[in-house]
């Protein structure tokens, strides 16, 4: 175990500095499988049975040859091939046709079959103009017109990738069916039930397709990992806190009025449910204490504890179910007062006014506060308007990718910014090696067909936030076979 870990532990520090960003420059090394096996052999014998050897001596073989493959792909990264960087356009071309992007729908030519992945349509990822991918772009394999359109699903429970090349534009294409975007995340993830106020897709967004000829000419921005990103909007926001009043934070049309109604509800609902457990709690501790007194150190501590929470647990959920309530009403009165046409921003105004009036008790001392404050404290972490901002964001920006114009100005100016930064960081590329590890690629055979990162900007996320990776023989990409598309996640 010691020789293992002799040789794990070095390989676990360079892998950590790489993932920091860190310079490293190790010096080449060759370990032998005799070698590792005689590494092996020195364990004591008395502690490891012929087994467990035999799994430390596969288990260090595969970490061996993952730094070895790892710093083999870093190399060849140093000083890349020309490559291409599919950059989320911002601000949002305001005419005209889009020829490549991500998200949305495809366009195809009419008699295409959508992909079948699983027994289920496939979830579309990008469509790619091949017109524009530059000329050295995989040493010249791959096709250079008409259009690569990409699509994700499992098959025998893995990833798979279904790929077209057509040869003309085609009409927008919709799957047989509605399809939830399996890989959907929002990662700021709001303190109530989100899952009901989110649509289940992604944007369709604009991308350019830029030739990149070395590393330092790369356009992507990169934030060193573990690091705050004080450019990012979302920082500001929550140092700094805003007013729901404030133009560019409130509901502006009739979608995000109800959505604001709803995320009132979701976190009354939310705070009600917290509440209820406690109660439980506390009802179990006091069940407990009059069966098994003895599992308690101090009986009557516990037992003054568990009344206490219990009164106080009773209180506060019956405060919060009147809020909920109080909420529901709101939003079937506002659908009502839309639906005959009502002035919205005075409704609007209104309805931020009646929320802010609807009071809770405040602690043990019983002094009222209100439920849904209009004003997000800096740092606040169980305020309702932090869930509001996350969910009102995701609405905005669906708008944004669809229409600039849809958007009030103090709005599109808020979006805009950020959804700016976020496609300086989240480009994808086609690149010949991988950005990042991956088991399955043999170097100088396979390219990569498409890297996508996980995204804010396109609400995807792969694995725990690395990215997706479509790679292919290019003996196979220079036939335009692309039935042995491997999908990976990097590592």
């Amino acid at each position: 175990m010691l020789a293992f870990l002799t040789l794990l532990l070095p390989a676990a520090v360079y892998l950590r500095a790489v993932q920091a960003g860190r310079s490293v420059h190790p010096e080449p090394v060759t370990i032998k499988p005799a070698r590792m096996r005689r590494m092996v052999d020195r364990a004591p014998k008395s502690d490891l049975r012929p087994q467990d050897r035999q799994l430390l001596a596969n288990i260090l073989e595969g970490v061996v040859g993952q730094v070895a493959r790892e710093h083999e792909m870093l190399k060849a990264n140093e000083r890349p091939s020309p490559f291409v960087r599919l950059v989320p356009q911002v601000p949002i071309p305001p005419d005209g046709p889009q020829h490549s992007w991500f998200g949305g729908n495809p366009s195809l030519p009419e008699g295409t079959s959508w992909p079948i992945l699983g027994g289920k349509p496939a979830a579309f990822l990008a469509q790619i103009d091949c017109a524009a991918l530059p000329a050295d772009l995989w040493g010249g394999a791959g096709p250079r017109n008409g259009w690569l359109s990409f699509f994700l699903g499992y098959e025998n429970g893995y990833l798979a990738a279904r790929i077209l090349h057509t040869r003309s534009y085609g009409a927008p294409a919709e799957p047989p069916f509605p399809i939830e975007f399996e890989w959907l995340s929002l990662h700021e993830v709001p303190g109530t039930d989100w899952t009901s106020l989110v649509r289940k897709d992604v944007p369709k967004w604009p991308v350019a397709v830029v030739r990149v000829p070395s590393k330092v000419q790369d356009p992507r921005v990169r934030t060193k990992p573990g690091s705050d990103d004080e450019s990012d909007p979302r920082f500001l926001r929550y140092h700094t806190g805003f007013d729901l009043n404030e133009p560019g934070w409130k509901p502006f049309d009739a979608a995000s009025t109800l959505l604001m109604l709803d995320t009132a509800t979701a976190h009354a609902r939310e705070m009600a449910g917290r509440r209820r457990r406690n109660l439980d709690k506390a009802a179990k501790t006091l069940d407990q204490l009059a069966t098994q007194p003895e599992r308690f150190d101090n009986p009557n501590t516990a037992r003054k504890w568990a009344e206490d929470e219990k009164a106080r647990s009773a209180r506060s959920m019956a405060a919060w179910d009147a809020c909920l309530s109080h909420a529901g009403a709101l939003r079937a009165a506002a659908e009502r007062e839309i639906a005959s046409g009502s002035r919205l921003e005075a409704l609007i105004d209104d309805l931020i006014t009646t929320l802010a009036e609807i009071t809770i008790p405040d602690g043990n001392d019983a002094r009222p506060t209100s439920a849904f404050p209009t004003r997000c404290p800096p740092e606040a972490a169980a305020c309702w308007l932090t869930s509001w901002a996350t969910l009102a964001q995701h609405h905005a920006t669906f708008l944004y990718a669809a229409d600039p114009a849809a958007l009030p100005p103090a709005w599109r100016t808020r979006v805009e910014k950020q959804v700016a930064h976020d496609a300086q960081r989240e480009m994808g590329s086609m690149r010949d090696v991988p950005d990042g590890y991956v088991h399955e690629f043999a170097m100088g055979q396979d390219v990569t067909l498409l890297q996508l990162p996980t995204s804010r900007l396109m609400n995807w996320i792969w694995g725990d936030t690395y990215d997706l990776v479509l790679t292919i023989g290019k003996a196979d990409l220079d036939r335009g076979d692309f039935g042995r598309v491997k999908v990976q996640i990097t590592n």
